[in-house]
């Protein structure tokens, strides 16, 4: 209680007052919160989740024989005995191979085996069995479940209901309980003839010391209970008697058939015995099943009398070979029981507190449960939660570090451990990981602002553009500062999140959405009149064109009118179900489809399969006079270095008169060409025409009067528009007068959302003509200054280990999972930010000022021997420890080759400067 309340209460305060400070919707909530059980309970929810929406469905084949006999009940299925295949081909053959070698239209049994298998009855009821059976079969919630058992064992009807043992205790009397129950009307007969017959000893289960398992203990008339309390009660009954009656007996038959090179399988099984089901009602589908439990399959035993003239070496009749496909499932969502035996199994909870932890994730809105199939659902709250934790630390959510703690509190009861001593170690683990989650909760919150920060909360929304499915006008909510702009659609009560920098207005029109599009450009403070721009439509920009259904997706199209509402059937879980049923015949039937309603190839206009933050400069759709597929010019030499034409120079069309811009359509990349003249007209040439030298396609250019070339100019009295054809990168007429700019950041450096990202700043504006030979001078410059460096720091390092320095203890101080490594931080002035997973390599391009400290790790042996060639100014220390120390003057004498070997892999690099 100490631990949970000390580390749940410095988490939760933190969380929930900056949350509910910065976000309007989260101010109604009491508290955002966490807890070392509740948040990897809400993590087992989360992962489920992401499994099924990272699932990818695969096709797969098999093949089925339907054999048929006119004495026989039933036909029988014979099964492949290789099960499924994913190669269709392979299938294919197998199956007409398999169509001319059957001769007569029979199948020959080579194999029959006959054998007697039991059914084992239950063991003692706990706890967490209680939890799961009324959870799947009744469908009661834990938390209900154990409010009617402790109403229960408050009227002395049944025994402690909160126990872990399922082995009954040495002095406990069967026959008194079993008498008991004699006065039953539902389960009297059966006790009577048992204790006749003689009572079944109980199968040997598990004693944790603490309480008996789940019994009754005094009988009362089902007539004077009601609702949970009566449910409960006669299933803690009919378990107890399962437990003391016989195993149920089973014939099963297993038979082997084989079709030329092909076997197939089919058996059966009859239940001889019914033993404990008799009692066990709740594994039929009689009166009392469909009354205690809502699903009829419920442990139920599948009976299917196989044919008795089926031996081995007979001859079956083939009605049909049926060749069957099929698609891979996601896994289903978490259930409540799965839920409850994933948290036992990680020792996550006891069976006191595990209901009070799936009831809290509930209750605050983390996940919401299916009544009818009591899955468990997270919310977007809880998804954020569960990634942003697992963002910033994942032990904060995932079960070991609750483990560990657990395994401490046993050994504190035991009296292994010392309490004081466990608490320390535990609470200095948390406080080093809650002083890692403040500075890196910028993580997490920009999760919550991509959600959260809706128009509700922004000032100066205005009417800025038309929504494409109820073509009204949407108000943009933007701040120079803040987050990114929104637009966002009243009367469709959406929201489109847009790239932060400068929007206009068009008057275009998306083919794909019919949304109105906005021409962007990105912010470049530097040089204000290089700005890369493109046009983007918002519903495509959130929302791009995907073959994967998504429930979250808008509807395109025109709003259909507001019909009559169909009159409910009287029961939700019948509504429920059918409403179920059409969500998953929608997802099933689901393709892509335009505003207009026409089925289109998603792999032609979207070939990247983008999702999100697709413009029109990487939209490929033909039909639109601003996509790339009519605007492309030729593939950018940077971002397709390896060959692979990805990325493409792309001319914006809006960009004009005075500046037309052809940008890389990659959003990482701010490599453009920019061509100041006024033209009025400037295109792709309409027949596809390419330039010889480069492959770039022809521009068609209509010069204004006033800015033709001095070159093109026919009569200077009279001057009139000019046409002109030709490749822009290739010709000398746009170099030789001065008329293209080009940006270009070194080091594959920007400007994203205002601020700039990447290495060195370098914004250049000269001509395109005298680029290559700024570049290679660029790069001796550096190449000069590299080895420079590399030198001077060889030269100091070999100083410093001949005077001593290199030499760096780290106390570590291990005890079983608080093993503990010393962790140094790196801040930096600015922004306080961290430099961390720093590789060798990386750490040579940094640029480190004082009062920093970096700490490198380096994987691999080679990167540990080079750790020299690190630059880092000011650096008073540079230490490697090793698991094997080297000797300095052995490693003088003996070499640099002999000395690398000695050090192993894993080894830590810290670089320290003078200024802790």
């Amino acid at each position: 209680k100490v631990l949970d309340l000390k580390v749940g209460v410095a988490f939760t305060r933190f969380q929930t007052r900056f949350f509910s400070e910065k976000y309007g919707q989260l101010n109604e909530r009491s508290l955002i919160s966490y807890g070392p059980c509740q948040t990897p309970t809400l993590g087992f929810v989360v992962m489920r989740n992401d499994q099924r929406q990272w699932f990818k469905s695969e096709k797969f084949w098999t093949i089925n024989i339907i054999a048929q006999k006119p004495n026989w009940r039933r036909d029988i299925t014979l099964k492949w005995a290789r099960g499924k295949l994913f190669n269709r081909d392979t299938v294919n053959n197998v199956f007409y191979s398999m169509l001319n070698v059957r001769s007569n239209q029979q199948i020959k049994c080579v194999d029959c085996k006959k054998e007697q298998t039991w059914r084992r009855k239950p063991i003692g009821l706990n706890t967490v069995q209680l939890l799961q059976s009324c959870s799947k079969g009744m469908h009661i919630g834990p938390r209900e479940t154990m409010h009617a058992a402790e109403r229960l064992y408050l009227s002395g009807y049944i025994s402690y209901p909160r126990t872990e043992s399922t082995a009954y205790p040495k002095g406990f009397d069967i026959m008194a309980t079993l008498r008991e129950q004699c006065k039953s009307q539902q389960w009297g007969t059966y006790c009577q003839q048992l204790m006749r017959d003689g009572v079944h000893k109980p199968r040997k289960g598990h004693d944790a010391g603490d309480h008996p398992p789940i019994t009754p203990v005094r009988y009362i008339g089902l007539d004077r209970l009601v609702g949970n309390e009566k449910r409960i009660y006669e299933f803690v009954v009919r378990y107890f008697i399962a437990t003391v009656s016989a195993d149920c007996e089973l014939s099963s038959v297993n038979a082997t058939f084989q079709l030329g090179d092909e076997r197939f399988q089919s058996g059966g099984q009859v239940i001889v015995n019914r033993g404990f089901l008799e009692i066990a009602t709740w594994t039929k589908g009689d009166e009392f099943q469909s009354r205690l439990f809502r699903d009829r399959n419920v442990d139920k035993v599948d009976e299917f009398e196989f044919p008795e003239d089926i031996q081995k070496g007979a001859y079956v009749p083939i009605r049909s070979i049926k060749l069957v496909e099929s698609e891979t499932e996601p896994p289903p969502f978490m259930t409540e029981a799965e839920l409850i035996a994933t948290m036992e199994k990680h020792g996550i909870g006891t069976d006191a507190s595990i209901p009070t932890h799936i009831a809290n994730i509930c209750d605050r809105e983390y996940c919401k449960v299916d009544s009818d199939t009591r899955c468990m659902r997270p919310t977007q709250l809880g998804l954020l939660l569960g990634h942003g934790y697992y963002k910033i630390d994942p032990q904060l959510v995932l079960p070991e570090l609750r483990a560990y703690m657990e395994s401490n509190m046993t050994a504190i009861a035991k009296g292994k451990a010392n309490k004081d001593e466990v608490v320390k170690r535990v609470l200095d683990i948390f406080l080093e990981k809650f002083d890692y989650f403040v500075h890196k909760f910028f993580k997490m919150d920009a999760m919550f602002d991509h959600l959260y920060n809706n128009p509700v909360n922004m000032h100066g929304g205005k009417p800025f553009a038309k929504c494409g499915v109820c073509h009204r006008m949407m108000k943009l909510y933007q701040k120079k500062m803040g987050p990114p702009p929104k637009l966002h659609c009243e009367a469709c009560k959406q929201q489109y999140v847009l790239p932060k920098g400068e929007l206009k207005k068009t008057e275009n029109t998306c083919p794909l959405s019919k949304f109105q599009v906005l021409k962007f450009a990105t912010d470049n403070r530097q040089e204000r009149s290089l700005k890369k721009t493109f046009p983007i439509s918002p519903f495509e920009y959130n929302w791009g064109p995907s073959k994967v259904f998504d429930p979250e997706r808008p509807k395109l199209g025109k709003r259909e009118k507001k019909r009559s509402k169909k009159k409910s059937s009287g029961d939700a879980n019948i509504d429920a179900a059918a409403a179920a049923a059409a969500a998953v015949e929608e997802a099933e039937s689901y393709v892509y489809r335009n505003a207009d309603g026409d089925v289109l190839d998603v792999e032609e206009i979207n070939p990247d399969r983008l999702r999100k933050e697709m413009s029109c400069n990487r939209c490929w759709h033909a039909e639109c006079e601003l996509s790339a597929h009519n605007n492309a010019v030729k593939p950018c030499p940077k971002c397709n270095a390896n060959g692979e034409n990805r990325f493409y120079f792309v001319l914006d069309p809006m960009s004009g008169p005075q500046k037309w811009r052809i940008c890389c359509n990659n959003p990482r990349c701010y490599n453009m060409v920019q061509i100041s003249t006024h033209a009025p007209t400037f295109e792709l040439d309409k027949q596809g025409a390419k330039c010889e030298k480069c492959s770039a396609k022809i521009i068609q250019i209509e010069f204004h009067k006033d800015a033709v070339p001095e070159m093109l100019v026919k009569d200077k009295k009279n001057p009139v528009n000019v046409h002109w054809s030709g490749c822009v990168f290739c010709s000398e007429m746009f170099t030789k007068y001065d008329m293209i700019d080009e940006i270009h950041f070194a080091q594959g450096g920007g400007f994203m959302g205002g601020k700039f990202v990447g290495g060195s700043r370098q914004a250049a504006r000269a001509p395109y003509g005298q680029q290559q030979e700024q570049q290679q001078q660029e790069q001796q410059q550096q190449q000069q200054q590299q080895q420079q460096g590399y030198d001077q720091q060889h030269a100091q390092q070999q100083q410093q280990q001949q005077q001593g320095y290199g030499q760096q203890q780290h106390a570590q101080q291990q005890q079983g999972y608080g093993q503990q490594q010393q962790q140094q931080y790196a801040y930096e002035e600015e922004d306080d930010g961290y430099y961390e997973d720093v590789e060798v390599e990386e750490a040579v391009d940094m640029d480190i000022e004082e009062d920093v400290v970096v700490v490198v790790v380096a994987v691999d042996r080679e990167d540990a021997v080079e750790v020299e060639e690190v630059e880092v100014e000011d650096a008073e220390e540079v230490a490697v420890d090793l698991e094997d120390e080297v000797d300095e003057a052995d490693a003088e004498e003996e070499g640099e080759g002999e000395a690398e070997e000695t050090v192993e892999e894993e080894a830590v690099v810290a670089i320290v400067t003078i200024e802790w």
